[in-house]
């Protein structure tokens, strides 16, 4: 049995040989891949000075000479989006009437809103009252200056990243191939069929559900996914099978507790050569995962069929493995300090799920709850994030610190620790 942040550090390893290619893909399917490239923004944004609301644009230097120091102007021209502004820089004491998005016009350098101002029949305006220098207007580069970097390789894509793209005309970016992933879970006592009558002894095979939504958040491409009878011989024909396939990965859930009758995927996967890397690991849930190389290269992951096993497997060791495969960071916790009290067995890792807020003067506050066992399924509908408890300390109370990482990987919403309250302010 290996300690738990050594089995992280060899399956990171092993992923790290691995070669993903990439491929440029069209922005409208950039949601779910992983950046290959380094982005840096092509042009400025905004592209040039422009309006921020339909008003008029003026000289904010004009209001020295008006009456009362109210400008008092004519309206030169009308500006609309989309258009070119005359040629000529504005002159004094007049202004041109703007939409919003228009180009500021050469000369001006503020804009004072429709409803703020009065037009007369002759074609001069009046302003109700005088706005600030450069009130209503959106300066070129504003938002993100030319070469500014964008997006770094290695980063999840999101809906967060293309309107931005989009809006710095990037057409598409070069993407890492997905890892193509073959599934299986076992047992005679598991069903795929969610409609049917459980029989006596039957249950459903949430592993299965849980594990292709998962891979699919993760940015997988599902090649094969298969549910096998407890049978050493027809196991050892699917893995048969599945060397014939062009994989990056195989995750099985279920038949890996050494010594049981039931548990063949150790014999198996030894009977088609595959190199095992390490077997029980010293973490719970998930004791006896199993992480080994098959002989065409691709990963092989024996988690523990318990669903809330498999899903800390999934979690942290497959997880682990898609990162390096595609160049994405090492991921780093985020510190929190416990609000509840915890005890775990020495000498081991512990893999909860919990519920993190923000707390003031940045803290991150984590909720463990008590009841988790490696059966239940409960706990997912209420956690947020992951707590990793090291295999050095057993004994957990409020104030604690806690290593913590969001319930999916790469889940940007995961909440921060809230920022300390303003002190009020005192003086007179």
């Amino acid at each position: 049995m290996i300690p738990f942040p050594q089995a992280i550090y060899s399956v990171i390893q092993s992923a790290n040989q691995l070669d993903l290619p990439t491929q440029r893909t069209d922005l409208t399917a950039l949601s779910g891949r992983i950046c290959a490239e380094r982005i840096t923004a092509p042009r400025p944004l905004q592209p040039f000075t422009n309006s921020a609301m339909d008003g008029f644009a003026f000289r904010h230097q004009d209001h020295c000479s008006s009456h009362e120091h109210q400008p008092y102007l004519r309206v030169r021209s009308t500006i609309a989006a989309g258009e070119t502004p005359p040629a000529q820089p504005l002159p004094a004491g007049e202004c041109d009437r703007i939409l919003t998005g228009a180009v500021l016009p050469n000369g001006a350098d503020s804009v004072i809103p429709l409803e703020q101002t009065e037009t007369s029949a002759d074609g001069y305006v009046s302003f109700h009252h005088m706005p600030k220098l450069g009130a209503n207007v959106r300066k070129a580069g504003e938002d993100i200056a030319a070469e500014q970097l964008i997006i770094e390789p290695g980063t999840l894509l999101d809906p967060g990243h293309i309107m931005p793209l989009a809006a710095l005309g990037i057409e598409n970016l070069a993407v890492y191939r997905k890892p193509r992933v073959a599934t299986i879970t076992t047992g005679n006592e598991v069903t795929q069929d969610l409609g049917t009558q459980l029989k006596q002894g039957q249950i459903f095979d949430s592993n299965h559900f849980y594990t292709q939504a998962l891979l699919r958040h993760l940015s997988c491409d599902l090649v094969d996914n298969r549910h096998l009878q407890d049978d050493k011989k027809l196991f050892v024909n699917h893995l048969h099978y599945l060397l014939s396939l062009d994989l990056d990965m195989v995750i099985s859930s279920g038949a890996v507790s050494a010594g049981a009758e039931y548990d063949f995927v150790r014999e198996g996967l030894q009977a088609i050569g595959a190199e095992i890397i390490f077997h029980k690991v010293a973490i719970r849930p998930g004791k006896p995962n199993l992480f080994a190389h098959l002989p065409n290269g691709a990963l092989y992951f024996g988690l523990p069929g318990n669903p809330l096993a498999t899903a800390a497997g999934l979690r942290f060791l497959v997880a682990a493995a898609l990162r390096a495969m595609t160049n994405q960071p090492v991921e780093q916790p985020l510190i929190g300090q416990c609000t509840t009290t915890h005890s775990k067995k020495s000498g081991i890792s512990r893999a909860l799920l919990c519920t993190c807020v923000g707390g003031q003067d940045q803290r991150l506050l984590v909720n463990i709850p008590d009841s988790q066992s490696s059966f239940m399924t409960n706990p997912l509908l209420t956690a947020n994030s992951w707590v990793l408890l090291n295999e050095d300390k057993d004994d957990y109370k409020p104030g604690d610190k806690v290593d913590t990482y969001p319930l999916l990987p790469g889940q940007r919403s995961w909440p921060k620790p809230a920022a300390p309250k303003q002190k009020k302010d005192k003086g007179g």
